[in-house]
């Protein structure tokens, strides 16, 4: 399926301008149509509460909304090429309920790395989690530090051999297509183990695209750290995998590589569930 239907996540956050930078690239690549969400919050005061704040009180709270909106506005607009592929729509109200939605909707939602500093409570799932494991549609997730010149030339898949990896290279097919270089990435967790990479080679080779395979043994190391290492070795711009629930009983099975790859990539990362 091709990607011609891109929806951008946009945050009052400082992190923000290089998400939409990264997002008006990659749609420029991709000949793609872009959208961008803004969710604003609700009310911070509930109306049943609203008679034990002063007017005062109640119009600072609109006016920070809506000087919110503004920069988001501004932010959109400074960021976007001229053209008419673009598009800002404004909501309110829970922000991954609402992106959920519109992501049903689009081949491929950009999102913005949880920032550690506003990192959920430990078990809570974070918007990125939501909405790639609910919408249905794969995501582009975009570090919450850096800027990226490049994007989809120099591409790792992480390959497991599961449905959830298999499903993650057929989505990002039209970026593999245009990539100079993609890597088959496999960490089995021993010596005598091995994971099978045959399949996936032939698949990507009968729709036009050469790969490198490479294996590499975890032993007692953390599979995370090992699959975002070689990446910052071999320079990759982006990193094609599965993403995992984060239940305790997927933990244990596939250790949490998902979630610690959200927490700690360096590069952009392609998923899907």
């Amino acid at each position: 399926m091709p990607l011609s239907d891109l929806l951008v996540h946009v945050d009052a956050s400082k992190h923000c301008a290089a998400r939409l930078d990264l997002a008006a690239m990659l749609a420029r690549q991709l000949s793609a149509r872009l959208t961008a969400l803004y969710v604003g919050r609700a009310d911070d005061v509930p109306p049943t509460m609203a008679d034990q704040y002063s007017s005062a009180q109640l119009d600072a709270v609109d006016t920070a909304h809506a000087m919110q909106r503004e920069d988001v506005e501004t932010l959109f607009k400074t960021h976007m090429s001229a053209g008419n592929w673009q598009q800002l729509i404004e909501e309110t109200g829970d922000v991954a309920e609402l992106v959920v939605r519109h992501a049903r909707y689009r081949d491929l939602t950009i999102l913005g790395q949880v920032d550690p500093d506003r990192r959920t409570v430990d078990g809570e799932l974070s918007v990125p989690d939501l909405v790639g494991l609910n919408s249905g549609k794969p995501i582009l997730m975009v570090p919450y530090a850096g800027s990226f010149a490049t994007l989809g030339e120099r591409v790792l898949v992480a390959w497991n051999d599961s449905a959830q990896a298999a499903r993650a290279v057929d989505d990002a097919l039209p970026l593999l297509k245009k990539a100079k270089k993609v890597t088959i990435l496999t960490v089995s967790p021993s010596n005598a183990e091995n994971i099978a990479t045959d399949g996936i080679v032939g698949h990507l080779d009968r729709h036009g695209i050469s790969v490198e395979t490479e294996r590499l043994v975890a032993g007692g190391s953390e599979v995370s750290d090992l699959l975002l290492s070689r990446a910052a070795d071999e320079t990759i711009d982006l990193v094609v995998m599965g993403l995992y629930s984060h239940s305790r009983l997927r933990e244990r099975l596939f250790g949490g590589v998902s979630r610690e790859v959200l927490r700690h990539m360096t590069v952009p990362v392609f998923m899907a569930h």
